[in-house]
């Protein structure tokens, strides 16, 4: 999807921990209170037969869901940061 930047259609599907799914979505821009992160993680939990979770599913998820409570900031510089480095800086 992505190959440019060391993305590939096969990482959005690949089973992540809560922590991962958070930081890929605040690095694209997309802020949500805890307690609608949680929700929606279950909810993606509960729909994979093995409960796991990807982006792909967390997404769809979102998608699906009442957004209200989303917001939006500038992206995250991908370069400035890696998978596993919490990102704390705000635009």
């Amino acid at each position: 999807v992505y190959p440019c930047r060391g993305a590939f259609e096969r990482d959005f599907f690949k089973s992540r921990g809560p922590q991962e799914v958070r930081e890929v979505f605040q690095r694209v821009g997309v802020e949500m209170p805890d307690q609608v992160f949680q929700e929606a993680w279950q909810e993606a939990e509960r729909r994979d037969p093995r409960g796991e979770v990807s982006i792909e599913s967390f997404r769809a998820v979102l998608e699906r869901s009442d957004n209200h409570h989303l917001t939006s900031s500038p992206p995250h510089d991908p370069r400035a940061t890696h998978i596993g480095h919490t990102a704390t800086h705000k635009h």
